[in-house]
């Protein structure tokens, strides 16, 4: 009996060290927003100066006959440096988005970087997704090829157990076209908490 209660114990210690440990790479990641928060008080107390904003929406009627308003709260900020990201960041921006479901406490967060060259894209894309792929309890890996199979862009899922809620971990990138005088090489991270 004793050796079966420290046996449960040290499972349930080791899986509440696992989740502290990825929360803590996910606020790394995400430029330190606190996300047990709401998005106004996290986006309050970053070091970032974001910008707040108001999309309206059409109102309608849910099925208790209250009349709801459909809007989208965004807030956005620029950075150029990542404590996960070694690589050099040509620009950087992170928006965090709340659609009406402010009730739920359903929200996402969205950083794009930019890379100056495809080689630093993809090294930093590869590590995030190594470094954060063992916190998941689901990984799906999606790649899209052109005809000589060469990777237009990829994309990783990874499902991530978060104390009350579900929480999904999105990474991707999309490589321009060899013919695009202009090419961006963008990293998109979107972390999401879903209902």
């Amino acid at each position: 009996m004793k050796n079966t209660l420290v046996i449960i114990f040290t499972l349930l210690s080791t899986i509440l060290f696992a989740q502290n440990e990825a929360y803590g790479q996910l606020r790394k990641l995400l430029l330190d927003l606190d996300l047990s928060l709401d998005p106004r008080a996290m986006t309050m107390n970053s070091q970032l100066k974001f910008k707040y904003g108001v999309n309206r929406g059409i109102n309608f009627q849910d099925e208790k006959g209250n009349i709801v308003a459909n809007n989208t709260y965004t807030y956005e900020a620029d950075f150029i440096k990542n404590p996960l990201i070694k690589s050099e960041i040509k620009k950087g921006e992170i928006s965090v988005i709340q659609k009406e479901e402010v009730q739920f406490g359903a929200f996402s967060v969205n950083e794009r970087i930019w890379f100056k060259n495809v080689d630093d894209l993809i090294n930093e894309y590869r590590k995030i997704c190594s470094s954060f792929e063992k916190y998941g309890y689901q990984v799906k890996n999606t790649i899209v090829e052109d005809d000589n199979f060469n990777i237009k862009n990829e994309r990783t899922e990874i499902m991530i157990p978060d104390s009350s809620k579900k929480a999904q971990l999105m990474i991707g990138f999309l490589l321009p076209p060899k013919d695009d005088e202009n090419k961006e090489y963008l990293l998109s991270i979107i972390y999401s908490v879903l209902q």
